[in-house]
C-alpha cells in the first residue's frame, strides 16, 4: 500500500468520526502535491457531498476514474454523485458499467434499480 493510500484511509477514518475538516484537509494536501493515487480523489469525492459540494465531488471522482478507469467502486461512486445532482441517465450508465466489471455488486444493483424506477 502506498503512503498516499494509507493517508487517504486515515482521512476517511477521521471523516467517519465526524471530523470532516481534518479529513478534507489531509486529502486536499495530497491533491495539492499532485498525487497519482486514485483512492485519494475517490475519498475526497465521497466527502464533498457531505458538505453539499456535489460538483466538486463529480470532478474528483472523474479524476479517480482517469487514473483507474475500470474500478467498479469508483464507477459506483460516480453513479451515486450523478444520482444526487441529478443526472439520472449518466448515473444509470455508471452503475451499469460498475456491474460490467463486478457483476456481483449488490449495492450497484440496488442503486441502479432505484434510478430506473
Amino acid at each position: 500500500m502506498t503512503e498516499d493510500r494509507e493517508l487517504a484511509d486515515t482521512a476517511m477514518e477521521a471523516a467517519r468520526a465526524g471530523d470532516l475538516a481534518t479529513a478534507e484537509g489531509r486529502l486536499k494536501e495530497l491533491v495539492a502535491n499532485n498525487t497519482s493515487e486514485p483512492l485519494v480523489y475517490s475519498r475526497l469525492a465521497a466527502i464533498c457531498p457531505w458538505t453539499d459540494r456535489k460538483e466538486e465531488a463529480l470532478w474528483m471522482i472523474q479524476v479517480a476514474l482517469v487514473l483507474s478507469p475500470d474500478n467498479p467502486s469508483f464507477l459506483f461512486n460516480l453513479g451515486v454523485i450523478l444520482g444526487q445532482l441529478p443526472d439520472l441517465e449518466n448515473g444509470i450508465a455508471a452503475y451499469r458499467r460498475a456491474l460490467e466489471f463486478q457483476p456481483d455488486y449488490p449495492e450497484a444493483e440496488y442503486n441502479l434499480g432505484t434510478l430506473l424506477f
